[in-house]
Formats: structure tokens, C-alpha cells, sequence
């Protein structure tokens, strides 16, 4: 987090009130998360995170896909062994087609030997 001070002024004007709305809002038992997101953003420092370890939860085992769409951490675990299946055959692929490549070109080799040895 920056250290400096972010005067009341600046902070009133990064979440659109009146700087004397500032004042009164330290005073306030509740704030609106959009203002603590704004805060946080304009102070970079992540005051959710300090609220969350304080409720110390189980953390639920679930990833955010986008903003809108929660995907439990298991499908995308399946999807990411799928994806590394995919990857291995491919690699499989890749080096039979290289053993491919190396066996003609191994005969082709050979066929020079043999018509060198007939010279």
C-alpha cells in the first residue's frame, strides 16, 4: 500500500460525494461495498481481504470463471486433466513422427551406403 496520505478531498472525489461526506463516513458503523471497493482501489490496499481473514471461513471450492459465473473447482480439474491427456497424446504423436522421419531417413542412408559400396 502507498503510504502517503490520501487527503479526505481526493477520497470524496474518487467516490463522487461531498468531502464532508468523508468525515461522516469514518464515523458509520456500515459502508457499502462499492464505496470500500472504491477505497481500496484508491488507497491499494485490499480491505476485503482484511474482513475476510477476520471471519477466518472455510474458503469454498469454487474459482470465479468471470464476474457473472461460478464453476466449481472440480469440473475445471477435470478440464485441465482432459486438457493434459490431449497434451501427452500429442507429444506421442510428435515423437512417433519424429522415430517416422528418422527411419527414412536411416533407408535412405543405407541406400547410399550400398551404392557407394557398388562404385
Amino acid at each position: 500500500m502507498n503510504r502517503e496520505e490520501v487527503s479526505p478531498a481526493v477520497l470524496a472525489h474518487a467516490l463522487g460525494i461531498h468531502a464532508g461526506s468523508v468525515s461522516r463516513m469514518y464515523g458509520n458503523a456500515s459502508m457499502q461495498t462499492k464505496q470500500l471497493q472504491i477505497i481500496s482501489e484508491t488507497l491499494e490496499h485490499d480491505f476485503f481481504a482484511v474482513y475476510s481473514s477476520i471471519l477466518n471461513f472455510k474458503k469454498p471450492e469454487t474459482i470465479i470463471q468471470n464476474p457473472t459465473v461460478l464453476v466449481e473447482k472440480s469440473e475445471c480439474e477435470k478440464q485441465l486433466e482432459q486438457k493434459n491427456l490431449e497434451i501427452e497424446a500429442l507429444k506421442k504423436e510428435i515423437e512417433t513422427l519424429k522415430m517416422d522421419e528418422i527411419k527414412k531417413e536411416n533407408a535412405f542412408l543405407r541406400q547410399i551406403n550400398e551404392l557407394l559400396k557398388k562404385k
